[in-house]
């Protein structure tokens, strides 16, 4: 069983090592849409083609600007569908943790949020667990090292540490603090460790306290 408790702990130290693998990509999750658009090319129309005799603003504002024939209708269309749920994605994205306990209990916005203006409750749910979500690595990672110093020293409580470390490192979401919403390879190596680690640990508790009988 010492020989298992040694594994153990050189589990628990590789675990925090696999934190130096890649976790999520960088840069900024709009950055596809808006390279599509920019693809368009908007070119200046001849003022010959303008018909002088048409007076209707709209009509000008309409035929000053000609996209490149070679691109497709539909595209053009597409890319518009996209605008118009692009943005509808976004105005969602915004909605706070207050904003979806209203609109379930809407008697809650006289206590979170009245009239656009935040109560210090609904700063406080709204603040931390928007940190519990997109920092919840951050604090997997600091339990995880305490967890290892429990570890070495015999302490029990160790295994409440890596059990919560687990569920906040599961529930990150990289969006909150302005990344893609994908974990690569190394964010679920990571994972998958833990639960290896979590679930030796358990096994030896288990048999200590059937060998000891407590």
């Amino acid at each position: 069983m010492t020989a298992t408790k040694k594994i153990s702990r050189y589990l628990q130290i590789i675990l925090l090592l696999t934190f130096f693998l890649p976790f999520f990509p960088s840069g900024c999750i709009e950055s596809s849409y808006e390279d599509s658009v920019d693809s368009l090319e908007v070119t200046e129309a001849p003022v010959s083609q303008i018909d002088s005799s048409c007076t209707d603003s709209s009509y000008i504002t309409d035929t000053s600007l000609s996209i490149n024939p070679g691109i497709d209708t539909l595209t053009v269309d597409s890319l518009k569908d996209k605008s118009r749920s692009h943005d509808t994605s976004s105005n969602s994205a915004k909605e706070t943790i207050s904003d979806n306990l209203i609109k379930r209990v809407s008697f809650l916005k006289y206590f979170l949020k009245f009239d656009y203006k935040y109560s210090g409750i609904g700063y406080i749910i709204d603040t931390i667990l928007l940190m519990v979500i997109g920092f919840g690595i951050i604090i997997s990672f600091v339990l995880w090292l305490i967890g290892l110093f429990l570890k070495n020293k015999g302490n029990k409580w160790f295994h409440v540490l890596n059990i919560a470390g687990l569920l906040l490192f599961y529930i990150t979401n990289p969006i909150v603090v302005g990344f893609y919403n994908q974990k690569l390879w190394g964010y679920w190596v990571c994972f998958w460790w833990a639960v290896a680690m979590i679930i030796l640990d358990l096994y030896i508790f288990f048999k200590m306290r059937k060998i000891t009988g407590a």
